[in-house]
């Protein structure tokens, strides 16, 4: 869920911090343009070449792609940020993945639904009320704090990604 936090508000609030860093509207959102074929882009390479990866190995990396986006948005120069705005696109297209088939591999086909449906909620209302919590942000500290909290909250998803993996070792899922 700290991943939805973080790509909500990312999602809605992406320009603003752009123009917050000096950009004009226009290159603001030119800028924004590479979130969307990056995500189709890690899709298509997961879709080629994700039979050989453990879901949860997936998720970490799309966590960590999500977190190293949104951590070198604020300090990378703008005539680079694209990078920036790339790895965390494709990190948010593996994320979209891996929450349908990483349940798949750890509790089975009978059991993935329900527990699919269990997270479904909590990430819905994170979903809803994200845009808010980052528009509170960044009206009160500022876009680059804001960054800097969500970077923090990726790396918690990053340190649960990871724990998540040492789990399924140990439920030998991984074989």
């Amino acid at each position: 869920m700290a991943e939805t936090l973080v790509a909500s508000i990312i999602s809605v609030h992406l320009v603003t911090l752009l123009r917050e860093r000096g950009l004009t509207m226009a290159a603001a959102i030119g800028l924004g343009v590479f979130i969307g074929p990056t995500q189709v882009s890690a899709r298509f390479g997961e879709s080629l070449f994700g039979a050989r990866i453990h879901p949860s190995l997936t998720m970490i990396v799309a966590v960590g792609a999500i977190t190293l986006g949104v951590g070198l948005l604020p300090i990378l120069p703008l005539s680079v940020a694209a990078g920036a705005l790339m790895a965390y696109g494709a990190g948010i297209g593996l994320v979209s993945i891996s929450r349908g088939s990483l349940p798949l591999y750890l509790f089975g086909p009978l059991e993935a639904p329900v527990i699919s449906g269990r997270l479904g909620r909590p990430i819905a209302v994170t979903s809803a009320l994200a845009p808010s919590i980052g528009a509170f942000l960044i009206t009160r500290l500022g876009g680059p704090t804001t960054l800097g909290i969500l970077t923090a909250v990726s790396v918690i998803s990053v340190a649960a990604a990871i724990a998540l993996r040492r789990l399924a070792r140990k439920m030998a899922v991984l074989g």
